[in-house]
């Protein structure tokens, strides 16, 4: 799963139905940006883009990951950009492969 969850609309739901539909010992791949608490409330301030309705603070996605999943290999990169109107574009990517933890499933 590369780039989708941003153009979700429920975290939650999203996460609930990976694991519903994975097998067991599935190999999980996931990338993504991640989003610090602190830049939402600035990036939700100034501007609304309906391609990409969520946005998920880190910390969310790395609980999920760490909670379901046993990690295979994880690298965090800082992509640093411009500044667009007044808002800080530099953000993290994750990119992830875990193996689902047994009993995990829904």
């Amino acid at each position: 799963m590369i780039d989708v969850l941003d153009h979700c609309f429920n975290a939650h739901k999203v996460f609930e139905k990976i694991l519903e539909i994975s097998a067991d010992n599935a190999i999980f791949i996931f990338g993504d940006k991640l989003y610090h608490n602190e830049e939402l409330n600035t990036l939700l301030r100034y501007g609304y883009d309906p391609g990409y309705p969520l946005k998920v603070d880190q910390k969310a996605i790395q609980f999920f990951l760490s909670e379901k999943f046993d990690t295979l290999f994880c690298k965090i990169n800082h992509v640093r950009t411009k500044k667009v109107a007044c808002i800080l574009t530099d953000y993290d990517e994750i990119y992830f492969i875990g193996e689902l933890i047994k009993n995990e499933k829904i």
